[in-house]
């Protein structure tokens, strides 16, 4: 299954071209809405294995500190066992969509506060593949946005002064602010073929295409949330502080 049918163009660009695209690791913010989950099968105090198969395994819930076209880092509890090469099932949610593939510990580390796992990801079919995929990359397109030189922009707000951040592709992030205070009064945010907008006074977001007119469909209209709860979780440090925690905090209420 796909978490995004209605709005990613998936013909333009094959599998394997997206997956040698998405080279790097992103991290994800607190706020990142995808939930996690690992199934191991563990290990005793002696290092033994505790069953004989994922299925006998115990899962555990964690959460996600990054994520790559190979796999994702995640911390769980400290009580939690494993060794590097252990099988392992990753389920990860976004809404009502979970997609759970084959995976393997690539590393483990413990401390006092959890456990950070290392999964690299398996796919015995495309289908899994591109459904991992379309997770990956909202949050390549922002991890690496970079701030336009303020004397390049066009301020056409009147009492407000834009910044910009552009990160790949199409993906362009303008904020308006306050002269004054620095406080944030509006922002729109183009991630792929759409733009999602906000400012002072709205009571929900307001979604459209990038260029052209026709409308959006409820379903797409559902996709663009989530798209964009997925990218604004994941801004890259380039971006200010209280930009990414205002974003962050604006995902938490959707």
């Amino acid at each position: 299954m796909l978490f995004f049918k209605k709005i990613l163009n998936t013909k333009t660009e094959t599998v394997a071209q997206k997956d040698k695209r998405l080279n790097n690791r992103y991290p994800v913010g607190a706020n990142f809405p995808i939930k996690a989950n690992v199934r191991l099968i563990g290990r005793d105090e002696m290092g033994e294995l505790l069953a004989q198969s994922l299925e006998e395994g115990r899962d555990w819930r964690c959460r996600l500190l990054d994520i790559s076209r190979k796999g994702v880092s995640v911390g769980l509890s400290p009580s939690a066992s494993s060794k590097r090469g252990d099988p392992a099932w990753l389920t990860l949610s976004l809404g009502e969509d979970t997609l759970t593939v084959p995976a393997y510990v690539a590393h483990w580390r413990v401390s006092r506060i959890e456990s950070v796992c290392g999964l690299a990801v398996d796919f015995p079919e495309p289908s899994m593949q591109k459904a991992f995929l379309q997770l990956v990359e909202p949050v390549a397109m922002v991890s690496e946005m970079q701030m336009v030189n303020p004397a390049k922009l066009v301020q056409d707000a009147p009492g407000l002064k834009m910044e910009q951040y552009t990160g790949s592709g199409a993906t362009r992030l303008s904020v308006w602010r306050d002269p004054a205070t620095k406080a944030i009064m509006a922002f729109e945010f183009q991630l792929a073929d759409y733009l999602v907008r906000w400012s002072t006074g709205m009571e929900e977001l307001d979604i459209s295409r990038a260029s052209g007119s026709r409308a959006l469909s409820e379903a797409q209209m559902a996709e663009i949330t989530w798209l964009f709860c997925l990218s604004a979780t994941c801004l890259g440090k380039r971006v200010a502080p209280d930009i990414r925690e205002y974003l962050g905090k604006l995902v938490a209420v959707q």
